[in-house]
């Protein structure tokens, strides 16, 4: 999913990048899990998958 947002749009691909450090870096100030640090960071990464597909 990361190839096809990085070529239908870098920008929202960056973004998409950012926010998952960021709310990954706040996951673990949080003490999530591993596998909860593993869920947020995927859930970051497909929050913008709308935008691929719908004008």
């Amino acid at each position: 999913m990361n190839e096809v947002l990085a070529n239908r749009d870098l920008s929202t691909y960056k973004h998409t990048l950012r926010v998952a450090q960021i709310a990954t870096a706040v996951g673990r100030e949080l003490d999530l899990s591993g596998e909860e640090l593993t869920i947020l960071e995927l859930g970051c990464l497909v929050h913008d998958i709308g935008k691929t597909a719908i004008p």
